[in-house]
């Protein structure tokens, strides 16, 4: 594909083969997405990640078990776009080629720094704030106490901010913690509060910090690839909206459980510091678009199980998309 040193071949080759299988996986996943109906929020977020994961890792596969793979009589798209016949026929390429790769891997350098920055702040944030011990919120205790009891969740620690403004939030990796703000206990009632703590219980039940941490890797790995950055985006929506499924479970209410988002929305405004530590805009509460598409995917709530042949539809548009890969592009 371009011929300009090996390592300048391999990062440029790796970021020409990485956005076109993206495109073409995300293709393949948008049509099934379509066409067999899928509405399960969950199954969505793990269908959206695979356009994500299979480029990740599909060129250097390739390339690691076939070394002479440029030579082979495939990569039909490669051929068909000719990329390296079009670049190669600009004068100053063979100058800009160098230094455009040498700022692709400054960029990734920077970002990997960052992301362990980040990493490291996340697993320091408990020690930012008090502990709260068990008993001295018998209030929060007993609604804690019946939603753990549902899931079978073991019990995170809680940490307190000891202010007004709202803040609440499940974060953590091998630990759970659920942070609270002294303001939202004193000023939201019962069901509100009840329904601020089902949505954070889902996410621990569902180990979304561990998707957090995933998404975040993916962008400052595959930075250059415009695509993932809106695939993550949209991982974040489905998994909200499975996050509201479970928790809608828990208090058993799909319209009380939607006034309680609409009613704690002017007053439940996440620590976003917390949300960039953990890669995700995700919250309770948002104002970008995907939330009135939540508020309709909660009053549609229905306990229809997923079926039973769309269950293993990430696997089985997993598995052949790596030949197909191999021979096209």
């Amino acid at each position: 594909m371009f011929n300009t040193g090996s390592l300048i071949q391999s990062v440029n080759i790796y970021l020409v083969e990485n956005i076109l299988h993206t495109v073409v996986v995300l293709v393949v996943v948008l049509a099934l997405v379509k066409l067999l109906r899928v509405r399960d929020a969950a199954l969505r977020a793990i269908l959206f990640l695979v356009p994500v994961v299979i480029p990740l890792i599909s060129a250097p596969s390739f390339y690691l078990f076939f070394p002479q793979r440029q030579k082979l009589p495939v990569l039909a798209a490669d051929r068909l776009l000719n990329v390296e016949k079009w670049l190669s026929s600009w004068p100053l390429w063979s100058v800009l080629s160098p230094l455009l790769t040498s700022i692709v891997l400054a960029i990734f350098a920077f970002l990997l720094v960052k992301g362990l920055v980040s990493l490291w702040s996340l697993l320091r944030l408990p020690s930012h704030f008090r502990a709260l011990p068990e008993g001295e919120e018998p209030r929060l205790d007993a609604l804690l106490a019946g939603l753990l009891g549902q899931t079978g969740v073991s019990r995170p620690r809680i940490l307190v901010a000891e202010e007004e403004r709202s803040l609440c939030c499940a974060f953590g990796l091998h630990r759970s913690y659920l942070l609270l703000s002294r303001g939202l206990m004193e000023h939201l009632d019962d069901a509100s509060l009840k329904g601020i703590l089902a949505h954070e219980v889902a996410h621990i039940k569902r180990r979304d910090g561990w998707l957090n941490f995933l998404l975040l890797t993916f962008r400052n790995v595959l930075f250059f690839n415009p695509l993932v950055h809106f695939l993550c985006d949209a991982v974040l929506q489905e998994s909200e909206m499975a996050t509201d499924r479970l928790a809608i479970s828990l208090v058993g209410k799909p319209a009380g459980y939607a006034q309680c988002l609409l009613d704690v929305g002017h007053r439940c405004r996440e620590d976003e510091a917390i949300f960039r530590l953990q890669g995700t805009r995700a919250c309770f509460v948002s104002k970008n678009q995907g939330f009135k598409r939540r508020l309709t995917s909660i009053m549609d709530y229905s306990q229809r199980p997923v079926p039973y042949y769309q269950r293993w539809l990430p696997w089985a548009t997993a598995a052949p998309m790596f030949p197909v890969l191999f021979f096209l592009c």
